[in-house]
């Protein structure tokens, strides 16, 4: 399923973010953001990389794609996980038990005879 990702507040941001960048990443990540403060920072030194910067956070940032992302159902329900935003780093990949153990993928036999290069602290 095809879905736009971006609406018409985003199209009207991010015309403001050609004129001002750093005007329509406050209005969507707030004053003391990291994102505008590097968007200020870009937007005094470099004009062009904080149009793209600001271009980037209002794409991540659009009610489409957060939309898109809370259609799909919780665990709660017994149902698929609910998938992780683009560019969250705070997932824990272990926890579903979708990675194999280390004992599930060690041939205990050629372990033992070649080495088991495990790395031990």
């Amino acid at each position: 399923m095809s879905v736009y990702s971006v609406n018409k507040h985003d199209v009207l941001l991010m015309v403001l973010a050609v004129f001002l960048a750093p005007i329509s990443v406050w209005t969507r990540r707030g004053f003391c953001s990291r994102d505008f403060l590097l968007n200020f920072l870009l937007y005094g030194l470099f004009f062009f990389p904080a149009i793209f910067h600001a271009a980037y956070v209002i794409y991540e940032t659009s009610e489409e794609r957060q939309s898109s992302y809370e259609s799909v159902p919780n665990q709660e329900d017994g149902s698929e996980p609910q998938q992780p935003r683009n560019g969250d780093f705070n997932v824990d990949l272990e926890a579903g038990g979708s990675l194999p153990r280390y004992e599930e993928v060690v041939d205990r036999s050629t372990a033992q005879l070649h080495g088991d290069n495990k790395v031990q602290n």
